[in-house]
């Protein structure tokens, strides 16, 4: 039997903040032109027949490598043609790898050096996924709205094209969720159900119940990805039922 354990990772700005700003444009749908040569191939269909299982890799961490791969290598790194002049090019690459330490990029002397050093630029990128994935994980509304627009694709699957949905347009609920996804809800929750903060997973207290919920419902075209479930209260998961509640990313701090 596969064992994941759950690890500590760092937590970085730079790329990875322009990461989650691509990812949030891609939901919204907010992109420039220039934007959408990058993410308009990006299919929310392919990822919404991915999401038929809860999985460690989520189909947000797919999507974020994809983005990171033709943002930052495609786009940026492996594309220097415009780039005639090596002083320029010197400065280009000095610039890459301060910005991007996660990639640990190497000033390179010159253009025609680049494929040395492409191999070690697209593993560093995982770095940057990673951090860009944290962020969005840590922000229900966003999740939410992501999963709204993968439902809007698997409520188009036909069951006799895709045999794992339990009728068309709706996935099957699995059985039980995995220890280390209870783990991380729990975890990024504090043990608080989403919907009304009542206390329902603190370790201290005895004879505590709690649901881990789907925040777009099956019946509406939620799927079973990681990034679709949360930590809620018996009675709230009962009376959402297959209601889909919007919800704000709250932070605390004193009044000003």
């Amino acid at each position: 039997m596969r064992r994941y354990r759950n690890r500590a990772q760092k937590l970085k700005g730079g790329a990875a903040l322009e990461l989650v700003t691509l990812f949030e444009k891609l939901v919204f749908d907010t992109y420039t032109e220039f934007e959408g040569q990058i993410l308009e191939d990006i299919s929310f269909k392919d990822y919404a027949i991915l999401a038929q299982k809860t999985k460690p890799k989520t189909v947000v961490h797919e999507i974020l490598d994809e983005i990171a791969y033709a943002y930052f290598y495609l786009n940026t790194y492996d594309d220097v043609d415009w780039i005639s002049d090596e002083d320029d090019f010197r400065g280009f690459t000095k610039y890459m790898s301060e910005n991007m330490t996660s990639v640990k990029l190497s000033i390179i002397s010159t253009p025609y050096r680049t494929n040395t050093h492409s191999d070690k630029f697209v593993k560093g990128l995982k770095d940057i996924s990673n951090s860009a994935f944290h962020q969005i994980w840590m922000r229900p509304s966003l999740l939410l709205a992501f999963n709204y627009r993968i439902s809007e694709e698997v409520k188009l699957l036909k069951k006799s094209v895709y045999p794992f949905l339990k009728k068309n347009g709706v996935m099957k609920r699995p059985g039980s969720f995995p220890k280390w996804l209870h783990n991380i809800v729990k975890y990024r929750e504090r043990g608080l159900c989403i919907y009304c903060g009542k206390n329902v997973a603190n370790s201290l207290t005895p004879n505590q119940e709690y649901d881990i919920d789907h925040l777009v419902p099956l019946a509406k075209g939620g799927t079973n990805d990681a990034t679709n479930l949360a930590l809620s209260c018996p009675e709230c998961n009962n009376l959402k039922r297959a209601k889909i509640i919007r919800m704000d990313d709250n932070f605390h701090w004193p009044e000003r």
